[in-house]
């Protein structure tokens, strides 16, 4: 289990030398496992709550994004290049029974993994290169769709015959 959560661990990990990267990757992670554990993973129905507190999420890691993508380019040759490890909290491959935030979590997952793994940026000490971040920026874009075009427009779904799929979601964080 992941430590503070009831999710199980993957012992997944990543190496990047960019600030930014690790500042967005630990942003994904914390949007991932929210999405994960929000009441709404456990029905077919998006509860207002949990829309809202997804779409301010979305907004500030956005807001992060623009910053890693049009923040000044910072000189630190002292302390750069210098690798960051970047973990797995939990195991983000866990089908959810919301069909539109699995969909969500597997586009996270994805943005996420392909910012860490295979971009230009990861070995740069900060900012993005330009192609990572119209990525990131295109990944985003598709996530803000899905909510704006399919879960505002199409919620709740009643899928009588096919539900449940998966097991419950556990609880979130038990505190510190």
């Amino acid at each position: 289990m992941a430590e503070g959560t009831n999710l199980p661990t993957m012992r997944t990990e990543h190496i990047t030398c960019n600030i930014d990267v690790r500042n967005l990757w630990m942003r994904f992670q914390r949007v991932i496992e929210e999405v994960m554990l929000c009441d709404s993973s456990n029905t077919n129905a998006m509860r207002d709550d949990d829309l809202e507190r997804l779409t301010d999420n979305l907004r500030a890691f956005r807001s992060a994004a623009n910053q890693a993508i049009n923040g000044p380019q910072l000189d630190t040759p002292y302390v750069s290049p210098r690798e960051y490890n970047l973990q797995h909290w939990f195991d983000d491959q866990a089908m959810l029974e919301n069909d539109d935030l699995d969909h969500i979590r597997v586009l996270l997952v994805t943005a996420r993994d392909d910012l860490a793994k295979s971009s230009q940026s990861n070995r740069t000490g900060n900012c993005l290169h330009v192609k990572d971040g119209r990525r990131l920026i295109r990944m985003l874009d598709r996530v803000d769709q899905h909510v704006t075009e399919v879960i505002t427009e199409h919620n709740p779904m009643d899928y009588p015959e096919t539900t449940p799929t998966v097991a419950m979601s556990p609880a979130g964080r038990s505190g510190i």
